[in-house]
Formats: structure tokens, C-alpha cells, sequence
């Protein structure tokens, strides 16, 4: 009977360990998707702005997204931090930590 628990209580953790990795790999993993944010243009909503421009173009080469960095002439400039198609919010941070907030412009102007 103890080699029966014993399986049982060893079968017990493994589950554990894995759900507990999952888990871990499901919150690091990131919900960016590129295609979808050089796709759009992306209004001024509120927080901190880019080079004091209302709309993100990554269309016409003023901005180009590196993983998750908004670059301006090879110059990191912000980083996304949340991208909410749903909503249609892309939310950026400044690398001195300010916080922005820019709309799909196909959805602003609806």
C-alpha cells in the first residue's frame, strides 16, 4: 500500500510541476503581435507622446517596431507594454517610464 501512495503522491507533484511551468510560461509569454501593430496607424490618445506626433505611421518608415521597441531613426524611443485589439489600444512607456496610450486610427475616426 505505501508504493501505491507513494506513485500516486510522486504523480501528484509531477502535475503540479508542470501546471506550475505553464503557468509561468503563459505569464512571460508575450501578447504583441507585430504584424498587427506595423499594420495600423496608431492615434494620440493620451500620456506620453512620441516626438510630439499625433498618429504612429510604421507604414511609411518614420517608425520601425523592434520586438517590442518603437524606434525613430534607429533610436529606441518607447517600449509596448499592452496591445488590446479588442479595445484597439496600443499602450506604450516612454524609456524614462512615462505612460501612453494611442487608438487605431481606422477605429478613432468610426
Amino acid at each position: 500500500m505505501e508504493s501505491t501512495s507513494f506513485n500516486y503522491l510522486s504523480y501528484m507533484k509531477n502535475l503540479l510541476f508542470l501546471l506550475c511551468a505553464v503557468a509561468l510560461l503563459a505569464g512571460c509569454s508575450s501578447a504583441i503581435d507585430p504584424t498587427y501593430i506595423t499594420t495600423r496607424n496608431w492615434v494620440y490618445e493620451s500620456g506620453y507622446r512620441i516626438d510630439s506626433l499625433n498618429v504612429l505611421d510604421f507604414k511609411g518608415g518614420t517608425f520601425v517596431l523592434g520586438h517590442d521597441t518603437i524606434l525613430t531613426d534607429g533610436k529606441a524611443k518607447a517600449v509596448v507594454t499592452g496591445l488590446f485589439k479588442g479595445d484597439n489600444i496600443l499602450e506604450i512607456k516612454s524609456l524614462s517610464g512615462q505612460e501612453g496610450k494611442y487608438l487605431d486610427e481606422v477605429e478613432y475616426t468610426r
